[in-house]
């Protein structure tokens, strides 16, 4: 029957699944690591969540950061140890487990390709043990999942097949057909979305000219785009589905994933996604038994036989496989203590390790091992052990713990949290070092507002004691012994009002003025460099918008500092004109005190008219480099032309 056949009959390459395996796990590995790490800050927060599916909202819990974290990193892990071929089916079903729980708990996560994501591991989560096994063992033939292995001698010996393998090729068709029966409304047919999805001003330039060659509107240009991405996507559709249509599609489909991200859309890595599955799936079944032909060549080689022969001579027992899991192990937690989540290393270097262990001692894997110990014996651990250096590295080079800790920061900023809010800015600096680029000004702004907040706790006060002062006028007729008590409540308000001042003083004149202080003083030496490197390379548009957005930078710090300065010097004049002698030295003379602090005052006035100067030349400097950029550059991205308009909108 044509079902039959179309599901079970089939064959594929063991070249092809392995690197299906490595295309999709791999990216799904990364991507989690240096995207979605990133945003688990966004989930349960202000305590609310809304779950992708409506029937869990009822059970399930409130998600939290620190949950989120474990939760990716040990997806990641579990992705990229299937895509080195540890554990195979058993790490694909854990983190297809992980990633369906990170996208489906929450909204928070509103890309609709993880959705996606999370059906293609599903399904490849029912491909056997056996299929995944065999395919990373040359020279182990072919592998039919309900036929004996001489059943067919005219079949190619590198071919095997599953169904699932079949559904991939099925869910990818849908998605694709999904994505072209959706636009079949009167909004997308007409154009209209994509001459909104086209707005950036080089993509629209290069449509015109193509408007004015074919002679015709730019209007009827933007609906025959819309007609031609609606069919593409059916035949997508078609030629995932239909196995004659696939070398075709092959010529056709990754280019339109291509075109999508050559606009710039903002859909993380999606298109990558669907490049590296269209390039896998699609390509001709030729190419896959070539390389696969050329591998067991190499497998039966004499140099392979060598190397196949001393590997041999490594003692086997289930003892030294549990003991090399238990090392693999060990090893996995001294790296993943690297981690850079302050306070979380261990805990996450522990689950990672665990994690480790099963996968390379649970019986399942320990009896794959056996079976192919020439090449498994010592290398899933030695995988292991670089699936997790991997790990490490990543998120060490790609500032996605810094991004995690100062987007959580700046939550806790907006909902007024602000002690929460300073420690986790802390948390950021911690994790960026005393040398990098960190959110020191924030720290400055936090404790502003900590300022502020005293100062409106202090006017209730004052209110509170005006009110007071109508009562006890009122009391001391009627009742002299309430209106003593009310006079008592009232001096302790006054001791509140003037512990309250003393600490917004502090806050804002003393606390944060040093980190708007630290903040210039740690941002200058990168200002220094990025001149240094624009001039060296006169022609590098890139270059001179980086410098163009660290002037811009350097400006808003250097008006902040100059405001801070302003507002210190007048509460040090103030304060040693109301003589309020506060020396830490009780041996130093009031006049001598007062003189310090006025003097110092003077020089703070100095500093902030440098500062506002420096701000000035800063801001010139800005729209010099935005100059030479723009000159150099043709056709700015989205990153460029949110600097160009930021320094249009700033202010001298």
């Amino acid at each position: 029957m044509i079902w039959n056949r179309y599901w079970f009959n089939g064959d594929t390459q063991r070249s092809r699944l392995v690197a299906l395996r490595w295309v999709l796990f791999g990216l799904v590995a990364f991507d989690m690591w240096t995207i979605m790490l990133g945003h688990s800050s966004r989930y349960g927060a202000g305590l609310l969540n809304v779950v992708q599916i409506d029937f869990l909202q009822d059970v399930a819990p409130l998600p939290f950061p620190s949950l989120i974290v474990l939760l990716v990193s040990l997806a990641g892990f579990c992705a990229l140890l299937a895509a080195f071929g540890v554990w195979i089916r058993g790490n694909i079903i854990l983190a297809c487990i992980g990633y369906s729980l990170v996208y489906f708990w929450s909204q928070a996560d509103s890309y609709q390709h993880h959705y996606f994501v999370a059906l293609l591991m599903f399904i490849c989560a029912f491909v056997p043990s056996r299929v995944w096994q065999k395919v990373d063992s040359p020279g182990s033939g072919r592998v039919p999942v309900d036929v004996p292995d001489e059943a067919d001698a005219s079949t190619d010996r590198n071919t095997l097949w599953h169904w699932a393998i079949q559904l991939i090729y099925v869910q990818v068709g849908i998605m694709y057909f999904w994505t072209a029966w959706t636009k079949l409304d009167p909004t997308w047919m007409t154009g209209l979305t994509m001459d909104q999805l086209t707005s950036e001003p080089c993509i629209r330039d290069q449509l015109m000219e193509v408007s004015k060659a074919q002679d015709i509107s730019p209007a009827l240009l933007y609906q025959y785009s819309a007609i031609m991405v609606v069919l593409g996507e059916f035949f997508a559709a078609f030629a995932f589905i239909v196995p004659r249509l696939r070398v075709l599609g092959l010529l056709i489909v990754p280019w339109f994933h291509v075109g999508v991200e050559m606009l710039g859309f903002d859909i993380e890595w999606f298109s990558y996604y669907m490049i590296g599955v269209n390039l896998v799936l699609l390509s001709p079944n030729l190419l896959w038994l070539w390389i696969d032909r050329a591998a067991e060549r190499s497998y039966r080689s004499s140099i392979g036989q060598r190397v196949r022969a001393i590997l041999s001579l490594w003692p086997d027992s289930a003892a030294l496989r549990v003991a090399l899991a238990g090392a693999a192990s060990g090893v996995v937690y001294v790296i993943t203590t690297q981690l850079p989540f302050p306070g979380w290393e261990e805990s996450l270097a522990g689950a990672l390790s665990g994690l480790t262990f099963v996968s390379l001692a649970n019986p399942i894997s320990l009896q794959w091992r056996r079976l192919f110990r020439p090449t498994q014996g010592l290398l899933s651990p030695s995988l292991a052990v670089l699936a997790a250096w991997l790990m490490v590295s990543s998120i060490q080079a790609s500032d996605i713990s810094f991004d995690f800790y100062r987007n959580w920061a700046g939550d806790f900023k907006r909902r007024q949290k602000l002690d929460q809010a300073i420690e986790h800015y802390e948390l950021a600096n911690r994790v960026k070092g005393p040398n990098g680029p960190a959110r020191v000004m924030n720290i400055g702004d936090v404790y502003t507002l900590k300022a502020k907040r005293e100062k409106r706790e202090a006017q209730i006060l004052r209110n509170q004691v005006v009110r007071l002062n109508e009562e006890i006028s009122r009391q001391r007729a009627l009742n002299p012994l309430k209106a003593r008590e009310l006079e008592e409540l009232q001096e302790q308000k006054r001791e509140d009002i003037a512990r309250k001042r003393r600490a917004a003083e502090h806050l804002e004149h003393e606390v944060a003025y040093l980190y708007y202080l630290e903040a210039v003083d740690r941002l200058e030496p990168y200002l220094t460099e990025a001149r240094a490197e624009a001039s060296s390379a006169q022609t590098d548009a890139g270059l001179y918008f980086d410098l163009a957005s660290d002037e811009l930078r350097a400006q808003s710090r250097y008006r902040k500092l100059a405001g801070a300065m302003r507002n210190r010097s007048a509460y040090l004049t103030r304060s040693a004109n109301e003589n309020t002698y506060q020396s830490d030295s009780p041996a130093k003379p009031y006049d001598m005190w007062k003189a310090e602090r006025l003097k110092e005052a003077a020089e703070l006035l100095e500093s902030a008219k440098t500062m506002a100067e420096n701000a000035s030349v800063a801001l010139n400097s800005a729209r010099s480099a935005l100059e030479k950029a723009q000159g150099n550059e043709a056709c700015p991205g989205p990153d460029e032309r949110r600097i160009i308009n930021q320094v249009r909108r700033a202010r001298g």
